[in-house]
């Protein structure tokens, strides 16, 4: 079953004002700051910020794993960062 999460402007941390039953080509916008990108573009961003997040959460988790094993090394590999202007509220 899907999950379905809020997308939000990262610096005001508020819900976009879109059109309901947006299309690629709609206009999404933050109401406070005016940021704003097409849906498709909008939900692009939103779906590699939360690439990102997971990439770092489990490499948080495997390097707790393998801290509390002598026997086992882990090196995280590089996860490329960089600023979003949408993202997901509490993921």
């Amino acid at each position: 079953m899907p999950e379905t999460h809020r997308v939000i402007c990262a610096v005001c941390q508020i819900d976009l004002t879109s059109p309901d039953d947006p299309r690629p080509a709609d206009i999404c916008s933050c109401p406070q700051c005016g940021v704003s990108d097409s849906f498709a573009n909008v939900l692009d961003e939103a779906k590699a910020y939360a690439t990102e997040l997971a990439a770092r959460q489990l490499a948080d988790h495997m390097k707790r794993i393998a801290s509390r094993n002598k026997g086992v090394t882990y090196t995280p590999g590089t996860i490329a960062t960089r600023d979003y202007r949408f993202i997901l509220r509490a993921l």
